[in-house]
């Protein structure tokens, strides 16, 4: 009965919905004022920018000429298998570290 009524085995609070417990990977700020450093970041949706969050994934240095962009693959596909879902900022990251050679 609770099966059916909850959808499964999953139970989420009142009044949530699936979309309102996603699993993102996005951004954290990090760094001094006018100087911003990103952690690359598994968190739930629901949680601050620069809160908490589940995993560690890579970092993202944009003050650097060229910016420093480094992901631990296995761990962002082993996430990205789970159904986190990327904001488009990291999106565009992974396709962007994809694209160049490892150096």
């Amino acid at each position: 009965m609770a099966e059916e009524r909850w959808g499964g085995s999953f139970l989420l609070p009142c009044g949530a919905t699936d979309k309102d417990t996603m699993v993102t990977i996005r951004l954290a700020r990090y760094g001094a004022k006018k100087k911003p450093f990103y952690r690359i970041v598994v968190a739930d949706s629901r949680s601050p920018r620069d809160g908490r969050f589940i995993d560690l994934l890579g970092f993202y240095d944009p003050k650097k000429k060229p910016a420093v962009v480094q992901f631990k693959k296995d761990k962002l596909n082993q996430w990205l298998q789970q159904g986190a879902r990327p904001s488009e900022t990291v999106a565009q990251l992974i396709r962007k570290a994809q694209r160049e050679p490892a150096a």
